[in-house]
């Protein structure tokens, strides 16, 4: 960048729907983010929970099983790959989340991929 000024990315897994804790058509689990979601009477949820949203984490969630990864190694991974981004912030509520969150960045992306992930994303 001309500047050298970096991003860090705001809620980078998507207040956990970039983890693959909450699927189309079911119940937001007791004691999550989006259960306790008191933030503005639910905003956060009714920006984070969709159709939409849900049917492009399905694809996401596929693109990744594929390669044998999980989406959240995807999300993390794909933020690493992107030259704006200066650091990755992911919270995490359990040790064994942050061990997941430091490791998902070991996926390296190719160009390939990032192509792909460009069509995914609409």
């Amino acid at each position: 960048m001309r500047t050298g000024l970096k991003l860090i990315p705001y809620f980078p897994l998507a207040s956990g729907l970039l983890t693959g804790k909450y699927a189309q058509g079911t119940v937001v689990p007791a004691g999550s983010r989006f259960e306790a979601d008191t933030f503005v009477n639910g905003i956060l949820r009714g920006r984070q929970v969709s159709d939409q949203h849900h049917a492009q984490v399905a694809e996401f969630e596929s693109f990744a099983r594929e390669r044998g990864h999980t989406i959240l190694e995807l999300a993390l991974s794909w933020l690493a790959a992107q030259d704006c981004v200066g650091s990755i912030i992911a919270g995490a509520s359990k040790p064994e989340q942050i061990a997941a969150n430091v490791a998902a960045t070991g996926w390296v992306l190719t160009d390939d991929d990032l192509r792909d992930l460009a069509a995914l994303r609409r």
